[in-house]
């Protein structure tokens, strides 16, 4: 169904890489 989609594929996977440092540093935080 959304794998037709490559053009929503590549929007989700670059939103994911843009947060993948808030999430770092989230964590970060929350460990320490």
């Amino acid at each position: 169904m959304l794998h037709c989609h490559p053009l929503f594929y590549s929007v989700t996977y670059s939103i994911l890489e843009l947060s993948r440092p808030f999430f770092i540093v989230a964590s970060h935080l929350y460990t320490v």
